[in-house]
């Protein structure tokens, strides 16, 4: 027992010298390296503008594939997929989201989106605006691990373009394919300015509150409620969560807050009650995966695409323990807890997919991010 405890406080005392020297030495390549927020600035810059070429590059060499084709038609309220009628006007989008409502799903905004797009018939145009719409989320995400400060940092920029690439399962499926960027991309880059009002707000409780402001979050609370059944519901539980979070530092409570609750809850409730639902539940269950199997290959599928991000956060989180008289973790724990939400939501559901997995695992990228 002796031995095992001296064992015990070298292995303490090796760990919190390491995390020390990583410290000291992170901080001398950090200072060295924003001397000049200027330089910060224009690598960004450069990293922003080498994404959005590669983006374009991939989205022109991706053609229109699997449902995409779906779309360019009225969807049939008879019981088949699609029509014959291509949608050549809004009142034919109209007309086909109404039946996709019954009979596909409940994301009505979203596929309302696509039918525009494959309305309007130019892919070069999508080319364009997938990239654009790539480098803002990049953006977003970076937005949401700096927070207010004043200082930018291109290492963190990196990290977050790198990380996306590196851990997204399925990248091409919910990135640069039409009808799955919309679906993740896009609507992930709405989720997430959302959210940022809150993640902004919970960082210092300084906010200027205008009645616009309050209605205006209705209206973007109700569109992000819309967007995905796991990542819609996760973002109901972070923002109670913030709003928990700035309660406890004694922030003032906005009346946003209550705005944007009543938004997104009303919005997912559209999504999530809409007749299609009931019957992709029922069609899925017959080939789907059974509950006991959900309930082992979920958490284990987590650990297969989280961990090694979770790795990198242990070691920041060490890091700052042993070099910082008062780290503050509430954030942090906040956009991780989204993630294992985003993931346990689909206990519900028969059938996950691989590109399901995208709001967990950027909900974790920005985790560490804050950390870094």
């Amino acid at each position: 027992m002796d031995r095992f405890d001296s064992f015990c406080e070298s292995a303490g005392d090796k760990l919190k010298k390491f995390c020390s020297a990583f410290y000291k030495k992170a901080v001398s390549l950090n200072d060295s390296f924003s001397r000049s927020n200027k330089a910060n600035i224009i690598f960004i810059i450069i990293i922003a503008v080498v994404s959005f070429v590669l983006m374009f590059l991939m989205n022109s060499n991706t053609p229109y594939a699997a449902e995409d084709y779906d779309y360019h038609f009225i969807f049939a309220d008879d019981g088949r997929k699609v029509t014959e009628t291509l949608v050549s006007s809004l009142g034919d989008i109209i007309t086909s989201m109404k039946a996709h409502y019954f009979t596909m799903n409940g994301r009505i905004i979203t596929h309302t989106l696509v039918q525009l797009i494959m309305m309007i018939e130019n892919k070069p145009l999508f080319n364009v605006l997938n990239s654009l719409v790539y480098v803002l989320f990049s953006f977003v995400v970076y937005k949401h691990c700096i927070g207010k400060s004043k200082k930018h940092s291109a290492i963190v920029f990196l990290f977050v373009n790198l990380a996306v690439w590196a851990f997204m399962p399925q990248w091409g499926l919910t990135t640069v394919w039409l009808l799955g960027s919309v679906n993740y991309l896009w609507m992930s880059t709405v989720r997430l300015s959302f959210l940022l009002v809150f993640r902004l707000y919970a960082e210092d409780g300084k906010d200027r509150h205008t009645v616009l402001k309050t209605v205006l979050m209705f209206f973007i609370a109700f569109v992000a409620g819309t967007t995905s059944e796991n990542m819609s519901a996760a973002l109901i539980g972070m923002t109670v969560l913030m709003v928990v979070y700035c309660r406890a530092k004694k922030y003032k409570f906005k009346p946003w807050f209550v705005t944007s609750f009543i938004g997104e809850a009303a919005g997912y409730l559209f999504m999530f009650l809409a007749p299609a639902n009931s019957v992709r539940v029922d069609e899925t269950s017959k080939g789907g995966n059974s509950f006991l199997s959900r309930i082992v290959n979920i958490p284990s599928n987590f650990v297969y695409y989280i961990s090694p991000l979770i790795c990198l956060g242990i070691v920041f989180a060490l890091v700052l323990v042993f070099n910082k008289k008062k780290p503050s973790f509430g954030l942090p724990v906040i956009f991780f807890l989204g993630a294992v939400a985003s993931a346990g939501v689909m206990l519900a559901i028969p059938f996950f997919p691989q590109r399901a997995w995208f709001g967990s695992v950027i909900y974790t990228i920005i985790s560490v991010g804050m950390l870094l």
